[in-house]
């Protein structure tokens, strides 16, 4: 979006750098009370047994050896592929996770794990494979990654297998990573009118809509059924990946969003269950990974008819989730939202104020400009942080995009670029809805 100047609206109408105090005294909405209990411990313990087995260094090595044993062909070979096969498919799978995860492991042993995992994986492998796609740098292994999470039902991959497709190749090896990506498109769901393998363009074309249905509803496909409930292991290993949310240092807390964000709708109600947990980091990681997975959390809470805004409202009834919580209502693009935001906008602390100015603009619908109106000729609220106060522009041009008017400089210039690029992707993922009502009956 280009930057613009608003000339009958200034900036210090609203006040910017002011302090933003809750109103005790305004009438707001009532909310259950939120209750907290060791969730993530509970679930880790109702799905010990379908986990993938821990793997210690002895076995790791053992699965390495044979590996390499069985890239060598002849006897030995056939007999290495033997062993590996006999073995538990779950321990296997643990073991060769292991290996595709260790930093010292060389780049043509973790390929052979990966063309294992591939080939004789068992589901729960998709999580932390998944976190495998942010780290892995090896061409030929990312679109195995790409490869082998869609034979297991998860798109995450398909940004990689297209990423190799666009590169010209320089060298033998990026040539044979094209050639397998090459190979994975037929092995996307059919599309009527598509011919796999008969022309590229339409190929690239079909790939190119499944990325796009994948992004916006974590589907491969429009006759997909939304899941509601992932496979034993698959539910096993995202909450062993959650885990990672109750981290104080940041990385491993990126890496389970990352992760989290990431799966099949089905991860919602998941991520509700540890947004109830006793530890303070798990419940506020927990709702912000439900913010930060965006556009696909309506598609399957309309296919599900999941409420989502019964199940955020616990949350903003605390006053110390409640900025967390506003985020999160926003990640669910549902204009019945409105009343619980306009609320807080107008009565909530500086960060809460905030938070609700975000989810408006990725959930009002045209109902509400003239309150938006008003807020922003009046400069109310006071005290909104120059990210809300870009929030609400944003969304107003939004909303009456043939406007001639433009953010005042205060504004713009308040914002790193990063916050304002933010801002613009929730714009651009709003959906099209005409009012409150026809939301409620989408």
């Amino acid at each position: 979006m280009r930057s613009r100047f608003l000339v009958l609206i200034f900036c210090a109408g609203l006040g910017l750098g002011c302090s933003n105090e809750a109103d005790p005294h305004a009438a707001g909405p009532t909310y259950p009370a939120f209750e907290a209990a060791p969730k993530l411990a509970q679930a880790l313990t109702r799905t010990a047994e379908q986990a993938l087995p821990d793997v210690d260094t002895a076995t790791q090595e053992e699965v390495a050896e044979l590996l390499e044993a069985a890239a060598l062909g002849g006897r030995l070979g056939h007999s290495a592929t033997g062993q590996l096969n006999d073995m538990d498919g779950k321990l296997r799978t643990a073991a060769l996770l292991a290996i595709v995860e260790d930093l010292h492991a060389e780049v043509g042993a973790r390929r052979s794990a990966y063309a294992w995992l591939r080939d004789s994986g068992t589901p729960g492998l998709v999580p932390r494979l998944t976190l495998r796609l942010k780290y892995e740098k090896d061409l030929w292994s990312a679109v195995c990654l790409g490869d082998t999470l869609l034979r297991h039902g998860n798109g995450s991959g398909l940004d990689a297998v297209a990423g190799v497709l666009e590169r010209e190749a320089q060298d033998a090896a990026e040539e044979s990573a094209r050639s397998y990506a090459a190979t994975v498109i037929p092995q996307l769901p059919a599309a009527e009118g598509w011919n796999a393998g008969a022309d590229f363009a339409a190929d690239w074309q079909h790939l190119s809509e499944v990325r796009g249905l994948w992004a916006r509803e974590r589907r491969l496909s429009p006759s997909e059924e939304q899941i509601e409930v992932f496979h034993p292991e698959v539910e096993a290993e995202i909450l062993r990946m959650a885990t990672r949310l109750a981290s104080q240092p940041l990385r491993p807390v990126d890496d389970a969003r990352f992760v989290l964000t990431r799966q099949r709708g089905a991860v919602i109600p998941l991520l509700f269950e540890l947004a109830h947990d006793e530890d303070r980091y798990v419940r506020e990681h927990a709702l912000q990974t439900l913010s930060w997975m965006g556009p696909p959390v309506y598609a399957w809470c309309q296919a599900r008819a999941f409420d989502y805004l019964a199940n955020v409202s616990p949350f903003l009834g605390e006053a110390s989730m409640r900025a967390r919580a506003l985020e999160a209502l926003g990640a669910g693009r549902m204009a019945i939202a409105m009343p619980d935001l306009i609320h807080w906008l107008e009565h909530g602390r500086r960060e809460e104020a905030a938070s609700a100015a975000d989810a408006l603009l990725r959930c009002a619908d045209p109902s509400i400009l003239p309150q938006l109106q008003q807020w922003l000729a009046e400069g109310t609220p006071p005290g909104l942080p120059a990210e809300g106060a870009f929030s609400l522009y944003t969304l107003w041009f939004a909303l009456e995009p043939e406007l001639e008017a433009e953010y005042p400089i205060e504004v713009f210039e308040g914002l790193p670029e990063g916050e304002r690029k933010r801002r613009e992707r929730w714009a651009s993922e709003r959906l099209v809805k005409k009012t409150v009502d026809s939301a409620q009956q989408d």
